[in-house]
Order: structure tokens, then sequence, then C-alpha cells
């Protein structure tokens, strides 16, 4: 391998395109556990990671950003077509994600956050017409995107409240590798043929910037950079960029939450300056506006911008 080098797909000399997909996939197999257990082991060490470079404003990768970021490569690399191939698209993903999985928990230090997640049942996150390849995709991502979990059989004098890779990471101002982690997903993500379960990432994308820095919580890698002086976020535009390309490019067929003290007009104009449809309050759905209305009721203080897409990528959900 030469210094320089783009991971691309292979030209072998002989075969065609069925050959060169099929390396692909063995490339992406074989180097993506070990990507991921780089990725890991260098989120332990400020120096190795985005916080160290965005100190010294240098335009350089750190290693942690850059090993994650390959292993996006390997997980685009086992999305590309193969009708030839015996698995689908969800299959590979997910058998890389957990081959990874399996290397990086004995590799690092953080075993318990990623066992936490595949002793869940599989039942409770089925969704309705997605495939069982999907349904067990989706399970696998837990780790890396979900909502905070309770967990009643953590270490005595610990929080029982578990988040996802992607939560750790922002928590921990580790902004670089957030954006990388995105990338991730949306990769990911595009071997799902089910609307749903691509809409339900985009919401817990947007959902995980919901935790404040002064929240207590166990992440995956159990990391602890949170002494370190906050930058400035760069990856929510990432993350919203994703979100809106989950939900199909906000179409103007997903609702957005009521925002109290505002006339139906003012809302109106606002759904029109966002490109939404204005259809009047009334016409949405009664399901849909007394559920936003809870939400917006249990919410003090003013509503951030990545939770009101995230309610309104949400507004179809039942």
């Amino acid at each position: 391998m030469k210094a320089g080098a783009r991971f691309a797909p292979f030209a072998p000399a002989s075969g065609g395109p069925s050959s060169r997909s099929k390396l692909h996939i063995a490339a992406s197999l074989l180097l993506g556990p070990l990507l991921f257990v780089e990725f890991c082991s260098h989120c332990y060490d400020i120096e190795l990671t985005s916080i160290e470079t965005s100190k010294s404003s240098s335009l350089d990768l750190s290693l942690a950003q850059l090993s994650l970021r390959a292993f996006t490569a390997c997980v685009r690399g086992m999305t590309i077509d193969a009708g030839y191939h015996s698995l689908s698209k969800a299959a590979r993903v997910n058998a890389l994600l957990n081959s990874a999985i399996r290397k990086v928990s004995t590799a690092v230090p953080s075993a318990d956050g990623w066992e936490f997640y595949t002793r869940l049942e599989c039942n409770t996150h089925r969704l309705d017409g997605a495939s069982n390849d999907e349904v067990e995709l989706s399970k696998t991502l837990l780790p890396f995107l979900s909502l905070a979990m309770a967990d009643d059989n953590v270490p005595s004098g610990r929080l029982g409240r578990r988040i996802c890779l992607l939560s750790e990471l922002i928590l921990n101002c580790m902004h670089g590798e957030a954006m990388e982690c995105c990338n991730l997903i949306s990769s990911a993500a595009e071997a799902f043929d089910d609307a749903n379960c691509r809409e339900q990432l985009g919401v817990c994308l947007l959902r995980a910037f919901e935790l404040g820095q002064q929240e207590q919580a166990i992440g995956v890698l159990g990391i602890d950079h949170s002494d370190v002086s906050k930058d400035n976020n760069s990856c929510v535009s990432a993350a919203i960029r994703v979100a809106i390309k989950l939900n199909g490019g906000l179409d103007g067929n997903t609702q957005v939450p009521l925002t109290r003290g505002l006339s139906q007009d003012r809302i109106r104009l606002a759904r029109s300056k966002m490109g939404l449809s204005t259809t009047a309050i009334e016409n949405w759905p009664e399901s849909h506006r007394q559920r936003l209305e809870k939400e917006a009721a249990i919410e003090s203080g003013m509503i951030g911008i990545a939770t009101q897409l995230a309610w309104a990528l949400s507004a179809g959900s039942p």
C-alpha cells in the first residue's frame, strides 16, 4: 500500500465487474474491523483526537478521525451493488459492524459498553415492513446511534444511563470524530430499503445533541474528556444534512412541531420559508398535534434547532 493511495474499487488484471465487486467486499470486511479498533484505541488519547488538532488550528485530520473515515469507506464498500452476492446489503453491513464490535471488545477496555446493546432483545426494535436483515442491522447500529437507555446492571456507584457512540463523542468535545460518525450512519443507511428505518436514524441522529455537558452518563467507549474546553460544534451542520437526507429531503410531507405563542399565519409563513407545505394546523393529524403539544409542554427554556428538526422528522412515526 502506497502513501496517499485512495481507498477505491479495485481493478484486478482479469475478471469483470463481478470479480471487482467481490474483491471490494472482501477487502472491506478484512480492513474494516482493524480500522475500527484503531479508531477506538485512539479515542482514549487526547493528542490523537480532534480536540488537540482544534487547539493547534491544524488542517490535518486526527488519527482517530482518519481511522473512522477509513472505516466508513469500508461500510460504503459493503453497500455496493452486487446482485450476484448471496447476502443483501443490510446483511453485509451487519456482518462488518458485528465483526468490528467483536474485535474492538477484545482490544479496548470497553467491552461492557458493547455488551449492553448486544443483550437487548431484537423484537423490541422491529419495524413493520422491514426485512429481517434490516431489523438485525437496526439493532447492530444501536451502540453507534440510539437514544439514551437505562441500565439496571451497571456496577455500583455508577449511573445507569447508557448513551450511544455519537452522543459520547459530542459530550467529550470530539466534534471531528462526531462528524465522521454522522457520515458513518449515512453510509450504513444506504443498506436500508425501508424508509422508516432511515427516518428513525435521522431522528436519533439529531436527538443525540439533546444531552447537555452537565449530563452524567456511561458511553460505549467510557472515554472522559469532558474537562477539555469546548470548541465550536462543527458537526451540527453535518448531522442536520444527513438527517434531512435520511428523511428524503424534507420534501414537504414532513410536519413541523407546534410553536407556542405563534399564530397560524406565522406558522404557515415559517413553513413556507423552510420549503415545507403550508397546510393549516387544523388539517394536521390530531394524534400528531397532541403529541407535539405534549413534547413542547415539558420543554423548559429555548428549544434548539436540532430538537425541533428531530420532532419534525419523527412526526410521521407511530
